[in-house]
């Protein structure tokens, strides 16, 4: 097999700074005021939800919403009650569906809202906390936000609007988000059930156990029934390299901590609830994401403590995920590792105090005129004000919230168990995993060991060659960075290779002892340097409001390709797509003729393939996303792009055509070359990218700028639009450069949301919104 029928976009997982694709559906989960949500609706259907609480029949509404950044009227949404056990609750919890009544439409990138009741809780405000965490620490979760719940102008109380996980979810979230995911609720136990994956479709309690979410026609349980099989008949000494080649392993023990950290019983190790899993079609790789945190900080229903509950033994019997991963040494102490820095960085009750005293200040006008909280368990004013604090227990709620902090804070250092075990590493994330011609390649390792000395190594060949080469990896770890792989990383740069140049990737550490571990430790991570094929992506318009029509005078999105040369190009069989999980979406007619040398090809992204001419079965968004044209094999990249959100009748396109970089175009230039008198240094804005980790931070931020290569001004605002910084960026080596913002130019910023902007001498800019905590 050649080099280029290996071109393999997303054959690993980029890091959460570089995949994040929100456009702006942060808006809908910003936290910097109490959102309102009013639902309109007919009393009668509002009546008939009420009186049928498990049925999940939708029923037509409208929907305004309000906070800081938004205030939109979204009509015929989709209503109805959502929840498990709390479907039976006084204050109940709602689904709004945007999608349903109203095909394919998205608010922001999002489909649905989760708005929950919180009815167990009397702060109203575990979850979102938890959340909170998860996305402090780095972690794939869901975000949160409160807001006030109106109906038919009634109000209905204060709830929690928690991120839906489903299809755009992974879109935001995994390089490859075509692949299966399951919703895993009681008894999701992950037991063996026999060798027939059809045996793991079992229902309970009138669901199936493990409920696929995606790709429901297909119904395939195989990539579910491997991780159940490598659970339960790997031999021990094997069980590193099968799990840790198929299961993001690290991830799994990071959601363990949480689960000890926050006290959340009602989860996988405990319950056995409460949790999904992916599969990443192109890596073949599963991750779990977190759901469901109300039962935490002290909220118990068994008479257990568990803020002072044996971290190792947290759960009950029957639990194999947990219980094989933690008997290898090796990730036991990864596990200490993980509650020991957590502990140290997200768990210092000196942190929660003005935290939690902050928010319970905003939320108490809400909360105290939320009559429906006071149903279920008579939480008063006083249960409100009291339960976020110490020495609090009413019914169910056995600790007040910062109690709780301080208890497990201070418990967990007398139960660490450290084991004889040699390094792990557990992390291994290039910057980019297809690049140009020319490019160098940034790899980051996090590797860790107890009680010995530590060096990493990147280690990396051709695809197909027998032999390694090995590149020293330099520790560039921020120590009181809250999220644990930038606490713990190693960095190495690789020169550029030859177009079309496959590399594959593993890590090494080695102690002083010399013991080592490789990550991956089977299946090495791969990376590309592209070879420029003659049919490129040229130029594409995602918002068209006023632009050319096409055949049936409709104003739809379109993608324009170029034969650069120099030679005709084919076009039968190959393929159009906006997702890297499926590369195959659309697929050129096979009546279609070559495109000769220096000709144009409009294609309509619209969904409409009964139309005519060229329309593909997908549409652009304008919040950004990816496009992708693929060769006839299905595999193969030919090119693709990263686009983030858009303007109205403002184009992308590459200047000069063919080989350029992407720069703004206005007006359009539909199957015409984008600049025939363009030369460099054109005035025009060009397209750039801005990126930064960790965010959310509390110490050093580090920033990648790619495409600027010229000067440009760092500018950094509050909330409230107030420039509080600034500084001029000189041109940099090259497109790409990185900066490191130091922690003493956060040190008169509180702890929220702020704005940082980018801008370079020809106008254009780039935005990014990050979250500070002290």
């Amino acid at each position: 097999m050649s080099a280029r029928s290996l071109l393999l976009i997303g054959l690993l997982a980029l890091s959460a700074a570089a995949l994040a694709r929100t456009g702006d559906s942060w808006k809908l989960y910003d936290d910097g005021q109490v959102a309102r949500w009013d639902v309109t609706i007919d009393p009668a259907a509002l009546d008939w939800i009420y009186a049928n609480p498990a049925s999940d029949s939708l029923h037509l509404a409208q929907f305004h919403l309000q906070n800081a950044w938004l205030d939109e009227e979204v009509a015929d949404i989709g209503f109805r009650i959502r929840g498990n056990t709390s479907r039976w609750a006084q204050k109940k919890s709602f689904k709004v569906s945007f999608n349903d009544f109203v095909p394919g439409r998205e608010v922001h990138d999002v489909d649905k809202l989760n708005l929950n009741g919180e009815h167990n809780d009397p702060a109203i405000a575990r979850s979102k906390l938890c959340f909170d965490l998860f996305q402090r620490m780095g972690k794939v979760a869901s975000r949160a936000s409160h807001g006030e719940l109106w109906i038919n102008g009634h109000y209905h109380g204060l709830y929690v609007s928690v991120e839906h996980v489903d299809d755009e979810f992974l879109w935001k979230h995994f390089q490859n988000d075509g692949g299966n995911l399951w919703k895993c609720l009681y008894p999701a136990d992950l037991a063996w059930r026999g060798n027939d994956p059809e045996s793991y479709k079992h229902e309970e309690n009138g669901r199936r156990v493990y409920e696929l979410t995606t790709n429901e026609a297909a119904d395939d349980y195989s990539p579910l029934f491997r991780l159940i099989r490598i659970l339960h008949e790997t031999p021990n000494f094997a069980l590193e390299d099968s799990l840790g080649d198929y299961l993001d392993v690290a991830g799994v023990l990071e959601y363990f901590a949480v689960n000890v950290l926050t006290g959340s019983w009602d989860d996988y190790w405990f319950l056995q609830n409460n949790f999904y899993l992916y599969h990443d079609p192109v890596l073949d790789r599963m991750t779990l994401i977190p759901y469901d945190y109300d039962n935490t900080f002290g909220v118990d229903w068994f008479n257990v403590n568990w803020a002072t509950r044996n971290p190792y033994s947290f759960g009950g019997s029957g639990r194999p995920l947990a219980e094989r991963i933690l008997s290898r040494p090796r990730w036991r102490n990864l596990y200490t590792h993980m509650l020991e820095h957590h502990r140290s960085r997200s768990l210092d009750p000196a942190w929660w105090a003005p935290r939690l005293d902050s928010l319970r200040l905003q939320l108490r006008p809400a909360a105290l005129a939320d009559s429906f909280r006071t149903l279920d368990y008579g939480f008063d004013a006083d249960d409100f004000d009291q339960c976020w604090g110490a020495d609090y227990e009413n019914q169910h709620v056995k600790r007040g919230i910062l109690e709780f902090v301080t208890l497990r804070h201070g418990s967990l250092p007398g139960q660490f168990g450290w084991q004889t075990a040699g390094p792990v590493v557990f992390a291994l994330e290039p910057a980019r995993t297809s690049l140009d011609p020319g490019d160098s390649l940034r790899v980051d390792a996090a590797a860790f060991v107890h009680g010995a000395g530590l060096s990493v190594r990147l280690r990396w060949r051709e695809a197909g060659a027998a032999a390694w080469q090995e590149t020293e990896m330099a520790f560039t770890g921020e120590a009181e960075s809250p999220v644990l792989r930038v606490a713990d990383r190693w960095s190495a740069t690789l020169p550029p290779q030859a177009p079309g140049t496959v590399l594959e990737l593993q890590a090494e550490a080695v102690d002083d002892q010399s013991r080592s571990h490789r990550h991956p430790p089977q299946r090495p991570l791969r990376v590309v340097w592209r070879d420029l094929s003659p049919l490129v992506l040229n130029e594409f318009l995602a918002l068209n409001d006023t632009g050319i029509q096409d055949p049936a005078g409709q104003r739809d999105d379109w993608i324009e390709l170029l034969n650069r040369g120099p030679e005709v190009a084919p076009l039968a069989g190959r393929h159009l797509s906006d997702s890297f999980g499926n590369l195959t979406k659309w697929t050129f007619p096979a009546a279609l003729p070559p495109l000769p040398v220096g000709d144009f090809l409009l294609v309509w992204a619209d969904n409409d393939l009964n139309q005519e001419g060229l329309h593909a079965s997908f549409r652009l968004s304008g919040d950004g996303e990816v496009l992708v044209l693929t060769e006839a094999d299905g595999v193969t990249i030919l090119d693709s792009l990263t686009f983030g959100p858009q303007q109205a009748d403002v184009s992308l396109g590459r200047l000069p055509d063919g080989t350029g970089t992407w720069h703004f175009l206005a007006p359009p230039t539909p199957g015409a070359a984008n600049d025939p008198t363009h030369v460099p240094g054109d005035e025009r804005p060009a397209l750039f990218s801005l990126s930064a980790w960790p965010n959310p931070f509390n110490g050093t931020l580090r920033l990648r700028i790619e495409g600027l290569a010229g000067a440009g001004r760092l500018e950094l605002f509050n909330l409230a639009g107030q420039l509080v910084h600034q500084a001029e960026l000189a041109p940099g080596p090259g497109t790409a450069r990185e900066l490191l913002l130091p922690e003493t130019l956060w040190a008169g910023l509180p702890s929220g949301y702020c704005l940082l902007r980018v801008s370079g001498n020809h106008g254009e800019s780039c935005v990014l919104r990050l979250l500070h905590l002290k």
